[in-house]
């Protein structure tokens, strides 16, 4: 089980693509249904000395996604052919039990589905099948 990847809230702005907000509040606190974090924890930055500062309080990477576990399974056997020579047969599994990992939530703070996990998920169970010839 590895932990989720880091991302980085943020606004989208017409001038430099992305803002990153001011932390107003503990984003893991108070979650509404349905969501990975609470959007509410963060504001638009605001105007200092005139200008819009384009870098809230917020740090880089400072929410975490969901969890990604997986199980991979290999099943191999040896069939010696002669003194150095053997055949292998082979059976992979990557994620054996066909457990969905998804995606970061939607993190841009001014969209309406801002702290929503994503439909998209990680690819499927997989099987491989191989023969090998060592030698």
């Amino acid at each position: 089980m590895l932990s989720g990847r880091p991302f980085t809230p943020q606004y989208a702005t017409v001038d430099v693509g992305a803002q990153r907000p001011d932390v107003i509040g503990d984003p893991y606190q108070n979650i509404p249904e349905g969501l990975l974090f609470n959007p509410a924890a963060f504001r638009r930055p605001t105007a200092t000395g005139g200008e819009v500062d384009l870098f809230g309080n917020a740090g880089r990477n400072i929410l975490i996604g969901p969890s990604f576990r997986t199980v991979d399974l290999s099943v191999l056997k040896n069939v010696r052919l002669r003194e150095k020579t053997r055949l292998q047969f082979r059976v992979e599994s990557f994620n054996l039990f066909n457990r969905p990992n998804y995606q970061v939530p939607v993190f841009q703070l001014d969209n309406s589905n801002a702290g929503r996990v994503n439909i998209t998920a990680t690819e499927g169970r997989e099987f491989q099948f191989a023969v090998k010839l060592l030698f």
